[in-house]
């Protein structure tokens, strides 16, 4: 075997060792090159001996979020650092310490506000430096000082034209063919300047001023799992940094609770702990303002809530806070005219009160009395019909259906003021759910027979469920005259 094919054997045992033995889990290495694209990376991983010798490194379309001081100040060989399409939302001043070989950065599509002034001191020798697609708001002065660039990318991103990027548009008129598209890097802020080059915008222009309190947070009284939003209304140059706080305590970002730009606190589930006085505060580097206090009274969600139009009765009329969820009691009836929901008829001492479903227009009685249980279809009637003082004296548990059907039927127009004639089909079902004997009732309006005399008859019967006399669960759609009372 000759030297060279023995060197060559060697050669190709080391790019083998390092592809397999020392890559980082969902890395590729091959000779220089480390490629950690879309590996679903949070962090940057341990190169090992690898660093030493690598030369690029691709960490793009990943999830890392920070950049730590001397993250990467093993690869000292590296020329290339691709840092695109992440979630980098901060970059320690000296990240980048011990690459002074680094000619190409590229650290856009990411989330950066804001930039350490010597951050890039370190990169001796970087040529190319790409920065676009960020939400960067400012750049220090002279954070590019010292370096020999030949590209710099900067478009799409958020500048504020103030006082503090004055110099930014200074720079780019003369370093004008080192950027990239200088016409493409626009103001964001303020709005008089907005979408205007920054390049080409006066000096005079960029000025900054302290926040100016133009409206504070308003009282508010929200049920849980709703959605809150407080208010802060300022105006300033550069736009202010936000802090809320709740009975004295800085309020924490998180999934639930978010301050978005324009200083309003969001919180997307309210829950009962975040009722508290709210203070809202703006600051800039021009000064601060403090808004007046709000104060947020939270009161916890029934399974009532939602389904109450302004016209009809409250949740509180019919049970409220008593009320359990559905898979907690026994007291829940499947309306058939919304499928498979589920309302629950909690245990009180009213006589009855009326849901509105609005989407599908179903009036829906959900008050039930257990106190007074019932066992004969005489005792029943009574509980559900009370306009006179004894409804049907003659009927007991022994009649028969025919019997009862008659009886009701007179009851029936009696109780809704309407011809008889108008009231047709009148049917008694005795049904069993939940273990619970239960009746129900059908009957139709007769539109055909009297129009107006069916319609006065529905309204009285709506009448009747508002005032308490009729004690069950009824259902009455506005598209259809069959109605429905379960006893």
């Amino acid at each position: 075997m000759t030297v060279s094919s023995i060197l060559a054997t060697v050669t190709v045992a080391v790019i083998l060792h390092t592809s397999t033995a020392q890559c980082p889990t969902g890395c590729t290495c091959l000779g220089t090159v480390i490629n950690c694209r879309t590996s679903s990376l949070t962090s940057i991983p341990n190169f090992g001996d690898i660093a030493k010798t690598a030369q690029s490194l691709s960490l793009g379309d990943n999830q890392i979020a920070s950049l730590d001081e001397n993250a990467f100040s093993t690869l000292i060989s590296l020329q290339q650092l691709f840092l695109d399409s992440n979630s980098i939302t901060s970059v320690s001043e000296n990240a980048f310490a011990g690459l002074g070989n680094v000619t190409d950065l590229r650290l856009n599509e990411n989330k950066l506000k804001t930039l350490a002034r010597d951050v890039f001191q370190p990169l001796t020798s970087l040529k190319t430096l790409h920065l676009q697609d960020n939400v960067l708001t400012t750049l220090p002065d002279n954070i590019f000082a010292n370096l020999d660039l030949t590209t710099i990318k900067l478009e799409n991103n958020r500048l504020s034209c103030d006082c503090t990027t004055r110099w930014l548009g200074e720079w780019i008129r003369n370093n004008s063919a080192v950027v990239d598209t200088p016409d493409n890097i626009l103001c964001n802020f303020p709005p008089s300047l907005a979408n205007q080059p920054i390049s080409n915008v006066l000096t005079s222009k960029f000025v900054c001023e302290a926040p100016t309190l133009n409206g504070s947070p308003s009282n508010e009284t929200i049920r849980t799992t709703e959605r809150l939003t407080l208010l802060c209304n300022v105006s300033s140059i550069p736009r202010s940094d936000f802090t809320w706080s709740r009975d004295g305590v800085v309020v924490e970002a998180d999934d639930r609770v978010t301050v978005d730009e324009s200083g309003s606190l969001v919180v997307s589930s309210v829950e009962l702990t975040d009722a508290g006085v709210y203070v809202c505060n703006a600051s800039n580097l021009e000064g601060f303002v403090v808004s007046l206090s709000a104060t947020v009274t939270v009161e916890e969600s029934t399974c009532f809530d939602h389904l109450f139009t302004a016209d009809h009765e409250s949740d509180v009329d019919c049970g409220g806070p008593h009320c359990k969820p559905c898979n907690e009691t026994q007291n829940c009836l499947s309306d058939r005219d919304c499928q498979d929901k589920l309302y629950c008829m909690g245990v009180h001492e009213l006589l009855s009160g009326l849901l509105y479903i609005g989407q599908r227009h179903v009036l829906y009685g959900t008050c039930v009395n257990e106190t007074k249980p019932s066992t004969t279809l005489a005792e029943r009637f009574r509980t559900a019909l009370i306009g006179r003082d004894d409804p049907l004296p003659d009927i007991d548990a022994a009649a028969d259906l025919q019997t009862i059907n008659d009886r009701l039927h007179d009851e029936l127009a009696t109780q809704l003021n309407a011809k008889k004639e108008v009231i047709k089909n009148v049917n008694v079902v005795s049904v069993e759910r939940y273990g619970n004997p239960l009746l129900q009732i059908y009957f139709e309006l007769d539109r055909v027979v009297d129009r107006e005399a069916a319609d006065s008859a529905r309204r009285q019967l709506e009448t009747n469920m508002h005032e308490g006399k009729i004690l069950g669960t009824l259902s009455l759609k506005d598209d259809s005259d069959t109605i429905l009372i379960t006893l």
